[in-house]
C-alpha cells in the first residue's frame, strides 16, 4: 500500500510539473496527456481515500461503536470507497497504457 501512495505523489508531482509547462505547448498537444494523467491520478486517490477511510472508521477510536446504525453507515461508507477504488484498480493497467500511448506534448 505504500508504494502505491508514494506512485499517487509522484504522479501529483508529474501532473503539477505538466499543468505548469503545458501553456508554452499548444492545447490540442498538451491536453490528450494532461486529460490521461489526470485519470490515472483519480485512480490513486481513490485507492489512498479507500485507505484512509478504512482507518479511520475502524480504529480504536472509531465513532459508532456501540450504535448498530451507525454502524451499519459506518459499513456502508467503507464498501462503497473501497468498491470504488476496487473498479478504479481493474482499470488501471489499461490507463497506465492509454498513458504511455499518448504522445509527449513536449516532442
Amino acid at each position: 500500500m505504500e508504494q502505491r501512495h508514494e506512485l499517487r505523489k509522484e504522479l501529483k508531482k508529474l501532473r503539477y510539473a505538466v499543468e505548469f509547462f503545458s501553456p508554452l505547448y499548444p492545447a490540442k498537444r498538451a491536453e490528450p496527456f494532461l486529460k490521461q494523467l489526470k485519470k490515472l491520478q483519480a485512480v490513486f486517490g481513490d485507492l489512498n481515500d479507500a485507505a484512509v477511510v478504512r482507518a479511520m472508521l475502524t480504529g480504536a477510536e472509531a465513532p459508532g461503536a456501540g450504535d448498530a446504525a451507525a454502524q451499519r453507515a459506518i459499513g456502508w461508507v467503507i464498501g462503497a470507497s473501497q468498491a470504488r477504488a476496487e473498479f478504479g484498480w481493474a482499470g488501471a493497467k489499461t490507463l497506465w497504457g492509454s498513458l504511455d500511448e499518448t504522445r509527449p506534448f513536449w516532442k
